[in-house]
């Protein structure tokens, strides 16, 4: 059961704030109340389990021509297939600086950006202490062309599990230190997400898509929805959940279950709690790593005939929301069937696909025009 003695519902949850909102391979969760010869045991956590038959059901993969490894416990541990390639894309990043263009895209070719970007998005403001170093898969078909996937899960450190502050956990630090410990971020273990911020135009697109998710997937008061609507699913069933375990003992490392409902309650508002006061400090660590001063407000009109993306992320509405000042962007049209691109409102280029900069606050929308 995902963190059974807090909320029971913190992995859970975090897997449904990406679920739909970003490109990242996440196990699907629902609560179940669970009984043993008719006797009640309390409530249980159903999840896909995350092997070679989750990227067959998932992707079509062939679940024998696939390479599936692991950092477990500080270890690169290869699960299914072979790590050969990773661990040859570890060496090319240990050998050269990807600050040379075309040493970056060495490695760019070899990894799925989108999913990568979104995945350590995640991650980082989940403030998941136990990770890369452990809890972290990916995977890649032996398909020609297919590129490396990260995979979300096990994320019951995040959310300030431990209720001890790491609301304001630097985990933009944690995933780039060079002398973290054994377990949780070995140096071997940070040199990818290392090398590749080595480039101007990685760390340009993980900024700026880094602001478009806090304000939209990852943004409070949505946050806060998902969290109300999970536990309302749970709610009905906490009493006797407690009644149930009320009385069991302390475990090692002092994991102890939640008495009461109220406590229950408590713990289900921290997770609120957390979302309303990470949200500021994730703008401040981003600025303070990169020595942003300024943020400026970005916004994209919706129109008929197609939409926008903003630093790869599809927006189908209208968006407004505070972006990195300085920092440059990537606005692309989106056309619907039976649409042509024409320009820009608010920007003389003819391009579909446009970079920005945005010094001030910018105001964009797509033009489209009905095929004849």
């Amino acid at each position: 059961v995902a963190d059974w003695n807090d909320t029971g519902i913190r992995d859970g949850m975090m897997t449904s704030l990406v679920s739909g909102t970003m490109d990242i391979d996440y196990q699907a969760y629902r609560p179940v109340a669970t009984y043993l010869n008719g006797e009640f045991w309390g409530i249980y956590n159903l999840r896909e389990k995350q092997n070679e038959n989750y990227l067959m059901q998932n992707h079509g993969v062939d679940p024998k021509k696939l390479d599936l490894i692991e950092y477990k416990i500080g270890e690169l541990n290869v699960i299914e297939g072979s790590g050969d390639d990773y661990i040859a894309m570890l060496e090319f990043c240990r050998n050269n600086s990807l600050a040379n263009v075309n040493n970056y895209k060495v490695v760019a070719d070899q990894i799925d950006l989108d999913n990568y970007l979104d995945y350590y998005i995640a991650e980082l403001f989940f403030a998941n202490s136990d990770w890369p170093g452990n809890n972290l898969k990916c995977w890649k078909s032996h398909a020609e062309g297919s590129k490396w996937r990260w995979m979300l899960y096990d994320l019951d450190n995040g959310f300030d599990f431990y209720h001890r502050g790491f609301i304001q956990f630097n985990s933009l630090n944690h995933a780039l230190t060079t002398s973290g410990d054994v377990t949780h971020n070995p140096a071997h273990s940070t040199l990818l997400f290392r090398s590749l911020m080595g480039n101007s135009d990685f760390a340009q697109q993980f900024i700026q898509r880094m602001a478009v998710h806090l304000n939209t997937s990852l943004e409070a008061n949505r946050i806060s929805k998902v969290v109300d609507s999970i536990a309302s699913n749970v709610r009905p069933l906490i009493s006797e959940h407690t009644d149930r375990w009320k009385d069991s003992p302390e475990l090692p490392g002092g994991y102890i279950n939640f008495k009461t409902a109220a406590q229950w309650e408590y713990n289900v508002g921290y997770l609120k709690k957390f979302a309303n006061e990470r949200h500021p400090y994730m703008w401040k660590m981003v600025m303070g790593t990169f020595q942003i001063k300024e943020t400026v407000n970005i916004s994209l009109g919706r129109t008929v005939g197609g939409f926008c993306s903003l630093a790869g992320v599809e927006l189908n509405k209208k968006y407004s929301g505070k972006h990195f000042k300085n920092v440059p962007v990537i606005v692309k049209a989106i056309t619907k069937d039976g649409y042509e691109f024409v320009g820009w409102k608010g920007d003389t280029r003819k391009e579909a696909s446009i970079q920005i900069v945005p010094s001030q606050n910018i105001s964009l929308a797509p033009i489209f025009r009905k095929i004849s």
